[in-house]
């Protein structure tokens, strides 16, 4: 929604809506929320709202919590097997750094 409102045909088109906010957010999070369950369309949320927050939003299907360059590959996976749980959290944290097979990282 940086780039392009939000249109009623965007929803009808999508299998899952994926959403990730921050606390200033809230608000206009919880009208995109509305939307989606109004249009039928899954909900995916992460970001440091849901993070932190996920208790607030009970009409979430699925939450990827914390890092997700870690739980959303899990949450995917999960889903194209058609076994996708509420939550995906995790304790790590994502490192970056060099790539061993990049000469200079």
């Amino acid at each position: 929604m940086n780039v392009e409102d939000l249109h009623d045909d965007h929803l009808m088109w999508a299998d899952l809506v994926f959403v990730s906010a921050m606390s200033v957010q809230k608000e206009s999070v919880k009208e995109v929320i509305a939307r989606c369950r109004a249009a039928g369309v899954r909900i995916v949320a992460g970001g440091p709202l849901f993070t932190t927050e996920y208790e607030t939003f009970g009409d979430v299907d699925h939450l990827v919590l914390n890092e997700a360059e870690i739980t959303l590959p899990r949450f995917l996976e999960d889903y194209q097997n058609g076994d996708a749980g509420r939550f995906y959290t995790t304790d790590q944290w994502q490192t970056y750094g060099r790539h061993p097979s990049r000469p200079g990282g």
